[in-house]
């Protein structure tokens, strides 16, 4: 927590020991948005969330920001280096903010920092006079495989919609190699095909260390690969090229280039699936077929997609292991004596003699808890220990996690 000079809270950041353990098998790739409503504080809501091996959202840490400004960033991802386990992300992705962007070159060098297309297209949509044009746009963004492709069909729309000189429109476009998809976008596009109705080897694989929520998308990949024929285009000591053509409906047939690396015996395709999703699309699968390939290589398996991801162990920085939280119960007792307690408060301002009452309680039940080597023993140690704070304090102050929640549960009232 970060306070200003006459001692008011200012920029809060918190993570707990779940989120922290999360980070550091899905750590990889981190979404900042702050595209949420402000509280009644004014206080910007800052999440640094993922995605885990079921493609569920997960988040590492929070923050309530006083502004946007490179200062407020700069200070909240010094905070979360400090606070995660193991390296900094591969890769951010971010809204197109000008402070955001210099926070990340100077705080996360090593980082590769993309915009989130989702971000990208919500603004198309709101933009006085290119708003009609959105379906085009969309298309082109989605179904080009290749940049020359992409330019030419974007410089297309444009032309014909006599945008030409629209600034924005401009500055996006100079930035297209930055855009990516963050956990808002879910786009797919194939139909909702059933699995192959018998049982490759391959599949028996994947289904042996795929997640259920993975193994779904390769299953209706798989089905897929059975509607793309492969044809040789070229071919040297090194590389296969292949056209494939794929028909996705009665009398639409799209066309992909697939390159085989014969060195590193690796399938590349210009649809970009693997790097896109993390499985193997329809194309490289129907190449593996067509070389009667059983079992799925290594190379073609994404290690955070596997059942087995989360079974390691994670150390924080002190080479201390990190722990999930403790049994949820814990937030509905809290949640419970927070409400108790309230309602002390509550009476006991209305007179002094009940707020010198309410304090010298307070202070002997601190000091009997304190004592009780039951009540640490039940806990695992002092009270919030295996919180796994990003900071401590003194005994006598309550800990990172418990200001915040305090101040959550102020704000918005108790978890219930």
């Amino acid at each position: 927590m970060e306070v200003d000079s006459e001692g008011r809270m200012g920029n809060v950041f918190w993570s707990d020991a779940r989120s922290r353990r999360a980070y550091g098998f899905f750590g990889d790739v981190v979404v900042f948005d702050t595209t949420f409503n402000k509280n009644r504080y004014r206080m910007v809501f800052a999440p640094l969330l993922g995605v885990n091996n079921h493609r569920q959202t997960v988040l590492f840490g929070c923050a309530f920001l006083t502004s946007e400004t490179t200062d407020s960033f700069v200070w909240l991802l010094e905070e979360f280096k400090k606070a995660m386990p193991g390296e900094p992300p591969k890769m951010i992705i971010t809204d197109q903010y000008a402070a955001m962007s210099k926070t990340i070159v100077v705080t996360l060098s090593t980082t590769f920092h993309r915009y989130c297309i989702w971000h990208v297209l919500n603004k198309i949509t709101e933009k006085p006079g290119i708003g009609e044009c959105f379906s085009e746009m969309n298309k082109c963004i989605w179904d080009m495989d290749k940049k020359e492709e992409f330019d030419a069909k974007w410089e297309e729309i444009i032309t014909n919609n006599g945008l030409q000189d629209h600034a924005w429109l401009s500055s996006i476009h100079a930035m297209r190699e930055n855009w990516t998809q963050g956990v808002n976008a879910d786009h797919v596009d194939y139909n909702e095909n059933p699995p192959l109705p018998f049982q490759t080897p391959m599949q028996h694989q994947m289904r042996c260390i795929y997640t259920r929520e993975i193994l779904e998308m390769f299953e209706r990949e798989d089905f897929r690969s059975l509607l793309c024929l492969l044809e040789l285009v070229d071919e040297d000591e090194t590389h296969c090229r292949y056209k494939v053509s794929e028909r996705v409906n009665p009398g639409v047939t799209r066309i992909k280039e697939l390159v085989h690396d014969k060195d590193a015996d690796k399938a590349y395709c210009s649809y970009k699936g693997f790097e896109f999703w993390g499985i193997p699309c329809r194309h490289i699968l129907a190449f593996l077929r067509m070389k009667q390939v059983e079992h799925l290589l290594d190379k073609y398996i994404l290690k955070r997609w596997l059942q087995s991801e989360k079974s390691g162990v994670i150390y924080d920085k002190n080479h201390k292991e990190v722990n999930d939280c403790i049994d949820g119960l814990l937030l509905v007792k809290r949640s419970k004596v927070c409400k108790v307690a309230r309602e002390l408060i509550d009476s006991a301002l209305l007179r002094d003699e009940g707020f010198e009452l309410l304090e010298k309680s307070f202070e002997d039940i601190r000091g009997k808890l304190t004592t009780s080597s039951s009540f640490d023993t039940e806990l695992g140690g002092p009270v919030g220990e295996n919180l796994q704070p990003t900071q401590r304090m003194q005994d006598s102050e309550p800990t990172m996690t418990e200001s915040f929640m305090q101040e959550f549960d102020f704000m918005y009232g108790p978890v219930v």
